[in-house]
């Protein structure tokens, strides 16, 4: 069966919040190494870590109604959800109900 990109969409809140605590997880790792090639913290460390911790916990807070809104708009134009097989699952969004696996 051919069908386009459009016609099954995989959507989920997490995907949002992963995109705004990418900075702090990848500032963590690099000071890490930072510390333990030079025997000591960043400079600027607590402002920076400050700033990337406001960012992911803004990105997660945001991600919910953005979530929200896109989960409408979706049913809005005719997609149906497909049952999820785990809780943690995202959700798919399909135009027909045979897309579903």
């Amino acid at each position: 069966m051919i069908y386009n990109l459009s016609d099954v969409i995989v959507f989920s809140w997490r995907m949002f919040a992963v995109l705004f605590f990418y900075p702090l997880t990848f500032y963590f790792c690099i000071s890490i190494f930072y510390y333990l090639f030079f025997l000591k913290l960043p400079k600027h460390n607590n402002s920076i870590f400050k700033f990337l911790t406001f960012f992911g916990i803004l990105g997660f807070v945001i991600s919910l109604p953005v979530y929200w809104y896109g989960d409408f708009k979706l049913k809005e134009n005719g997609y149906i959800t497909c049952y999820k097989k785990s809780l943690n699952a995202p959700k798919k969004y399909v135009k027909n109900k045979n897309l579903c696996d």
